[in-house]
């Protein structure tokens, strides 16, 4: 029993800080403050709430769960009332616990962006964001078990005090601002976004020993695009590729749009197709846009190397998001923003 906690509990420890360092979105499109501090009032409404629910199971075990849940809108300012341009500015709350509540981090960010139209029509638009990022990290000590808290026999003895107990920060603190650049073109047709990003926040450090890992800057991209496929039907592509200490992740994948519930000036649409993240695993996915909401759900197939030591992964994600206050102009209605 003490051999297969200590496994377990190092290789908890092995897939978070190494496979899984940065908390991961298999909707990452729906989720903009989670891809760009640039995003933030990019929305076909005054204001955007969006919101992920991602939970991976290890062998029917709930090992890793991230909620996100963001928050943005545009500034409205008289002196720029005869202008295209505009401020906007966005709060997300992030929840990413590892270990089945083991290890708990939260991320609070705040995120404001600069919104510059690039034509009269006022289709294409560059915007730059800044970000600042307050992470805390939280270990639950009644699930951590050390090999001096068992007996001769193998049995925990919760009595027994471990002298690695005294390593462990009480509740680690860490500060980091993001930047972002973001160009986007939406008209009645089409909706296209290109965007580099350069984050700065990580998990803070744990313990005061020596051996902590630095986070290093995650450095990326991600596009996103959807147009007409027919006169009724569209299609959607997204890419995006993260890299952090060299350690690199790519998702790429794309969905059709098919119109429901026709009604007038309101635009219903179902979403089916898959994405992957190459070499963890393959996702298929639906989504559902319904005038102002949109609904998601999204299953990991996982194809790793810890799926060949015959540990059996999956995962689920839910996502949901919402319009809010005034509409943009009569523009292409896109699951994307």
């Amino acid at each position: 029993m003490k051999n297969k906690l200590t496994i377990l509990f190092c290789l908890t420890l092995f897939t978070a800080n190494i496979h899984a360092q940065d908390p991961v979105l298999s909707q990452a499109y729906l989720s903009s403050q989670f891809l760009s501090p640039a995003s933030v009032g990019s929305g076909m409404y005054e204001h955007r709430v969006q919101g992920n629910l991602r939970s991976q199971l290890m062998n029917g075990n709930a090992m890793y769960k991230t909620n996100v849940l963001g928050w943005d809108t545009r500034i409205k300012n008289k002196s720029l009332e005869a202008s295209n341009n505009y401020l906007a500015m966005g709060l997300q709350v992030m929840s990413d616990q590892l270990g089945g509540g083991l290890l708990n981090t939260t991320y609070l960010t705040l995120n404001t962006a600069y919104h510059m139209s690039l034509d009269k029509e006022n289709k294409s638009n560059l915007s730059v964001g800044l970000g600042g990022t307050l992470a805390q990290t939280f270990i639950n000590k009644d699930k951590l078990r050390f090999g001096d808290q068992y007996d001769g026999m193998g049995n925990y003895n919760g009595a027994v005090a471990s002298a690695d107990y005294a390593n462990i920060k009480p509740s680690p603190i860490r500060f980091a601002g993001n930047v972002g650049l973001l160009y986007a073109y939406q008209s009645e047709e089409s909706f296209f976004q290109i965007s580099a990003n350069a984050f700065y926040f990580g998990r803070p450090d744990n313990t005061y020993t020596g051996i902590n890992q630095a986070n290093g800057v995650r450095a990326g991209f991600y596009t996103n695009l959807e147009k007409y496929l027919t006169e009724d039907y569209t299609f959607i592509l997204h890419a995006s590729y993260i890299n952090r200490n060299n350690i690199q992740q790519t998702l790429v994948g794309g969905l059709v749009g098919i119109p429901f519930l026709y009604k007038y000036e309101t635009v219903n649409r179902i979403y089916a197709g898959c994405f992957a993240r190459l070499g963890d695993a393959i996702i298929p996915t639906i989504n559902l846009m319904l005038d102002k909401y949109t609904f998601g759900i999204s299953y990991d197939i996982y194809s790793n190397d810890l799926t060949k030591a015959n540990l059996r992964l999956n995962g689920f994600e839910l996502s949901l998001s919402t319009g809010l206050g005034k509409k943009r102009a009569n523009l292409f209605r896109t699951l994307l923003n």
